[in-house]
């Protein structure tokens, strides 16, 4: 088998996997599929092949709404070898074995929807790719198909709430919010949106907690990002009646750097 044999049948296999279709690899290889001939497969093929009606009908669909996306020998061959980081995350729902003694059928299957739909926004949210749903588990990329230098930061970010959330131990979560809003506002500079909404949570979250210094600290962070937008006269007016709930410590760097930035939207 030569290299661009190879190549192809990695990119196959990457493109079976992303469609949850990765036990087939095998039998594709086996039948010598490539680029060219998988868009030329026809349902008989695919019975031909051992897949059953669901995966076949899954990826008859997949060929024929990306086809584009595909793996095709003349990509494979024209690009050069490229190593990238991929992060990979597994996610379960936490409860799920007490859930399924608990509830009917259909209300675990309600619930395990919307929990699914609720973590796939937040992944497309931050560039990920979801490879698969599990039963109540979820794998998850950051680096494939699309590569970012920083989805091991943004995959850090989003582990850490989800371990707050599970541990119990929440009064770190608007600190942990902030931080996913720094982490945008330095690494994706096309996501200014996603950094706001972020820091909006983290302050939502402090008010909520009565947490002082967290709630300063995303203050902070939602000012310079509007100030960077030409937003000062906003940005001051967020960050002046959160500083002045401080009447003692004004020495600490938190404070200090809130006066900082105050004085300079003055």
């Amino acid at each position: 088998m030569t290299t661009q044999d190879r190549g192809i049948l990695r990119d196959l296999a990457a493109w079976l996997t992303s469609l949850g279709l990765e036990k087939y690899a095998p039998a594709f290889a086996a039948a010598e599929i490539d680029g060219d001939s998988l868009r030329e497969l026809s349902d008989e093929h695919l019975k031909e092949l051992g897949l059953p009606l669901g995966a076949r009908l899954k990826l008859l669909k997949a060929i024929r709404d990306q086809g584009a996306a595909a793996p095709s020998p003349s990509r494979t061959a024209s690009s050069p070898a490229e190593r990238r980081q991929l992060t990979v995350m597994f996610v379960d729902l936490v409860g799920s074995t007490e859930l399924a003694l608990t509830l009917d059928p259909e209300e675990l299957r309600d619930l395990l929807g919307a929990y699914q739909d609720a973590l796939g926004a937040e992944v497309a949210r931050y560039g990920g790719h979801v490879a698969k749903y599990m039963g109540d588990g979820v794998l998850v990329y950051f680096g494939y198909p699309q590569a970012h230098e920083d989805d091991a930061a943004i995959a850090t970010s989003l582990e850490a709430e989800a371990q707050a959330e599970q541990s119990g131990a929440l009064f770190a979560r608007a600190e942990i919010q902030r931080r996913q809003g720094v982490v945008l506002v330095l690494l994706r500079p096309d996501a200014q949106d996603e950094a706001e909404a972020a820091f909006q949570r983290a302050l939502a979250t402090a008010r909520e907690q009565k947490a002082r210094l967290w709630g300063l600290r995303a203050a902070m962070g939602l000012a310079r990002l509007w100030t960077e937008r030409g937003e000062r006269r906003r940005a001051h007016d967020l960050l002046a009646p959160i500083h002045g709930w401080f009447t003692e410590g004004v020495e600490t760097r938190d404070l200090k750097e809130a006066r900082a930035l105050l004085d300079a939207l003055n």
